[in-house]
């Protein structure tokens, strides 16, 4: 397994890994009727969103025998702070080490752009996501927001670098 830069032909797999892995790995900590709106389905809309963040090189994927195994995409970031917008490893794939090279790849990226300081936020009741950020050195900085859509509480890690 390598991770690279992802390129518009990634696009769709990218989309369909992360509208699966919500349907799957969420479901018993977000409600079902949120889970099966159609807010998570494969959507144009969906699809040019993240087609403008791989041509901003800010997507990377994870990849095995030709198949992507899961995505990281950052924000926008200065030469300071860098945020983790997104970070999902398809249901399948996940518990293998796919996350963690993902991280680790992002995270020395990062690095080499001068980077200081990383953040990201999750959902506050999924142990998986928490167990993984803090085992990789990540610490809680005790902000949280509610999230309106999905009706939960995400909270922030942060690691400088």
């Amino acid at each position: 397994m390598f991770v690279r830069s992802a390129t518009l032909d990634d696009v769709e797999k990218i989309v369909q890994i992360h509208v699966t892995t919500w349907k799957i790995s969420y479901r018993g900590y977000i409600k079902d009727s949120i889970l099966d709106s159609s807010h998570f389905d494969v959507s144009e809309k969906r699809i040019e969103k993240m087609k403008i963040s791989v041509e901003k090189g800010l997507v990377f994927v994870a990849e095995e025998e030709g198949q992507i195994r899961g995505f990281i995409g950052l924000a926008d970031f200065d030469k300071t702070n860098a945020e983790i917008k997104v970070f999902y490893v398809d249901p399948f794939e996940q518990r293998k080490g796919c996350g963690q090279l993902l991280f680790l790849y992002v995270k020395d990226y990062l690095k080499s752009q001068g980077v200081q300081h990383i953040n990201l936020f999750t959902l506050e009741n999924y142990p998986i996501s928490n167990q993984f950020y803090q085992k990789q050195g990540l610490k809680l900085t005790g902000t949280r927001q509610y999230i309106e859509w999905f009706e939960e509480m995400v909270h922030e890690y942060e690691m400088n670098l």
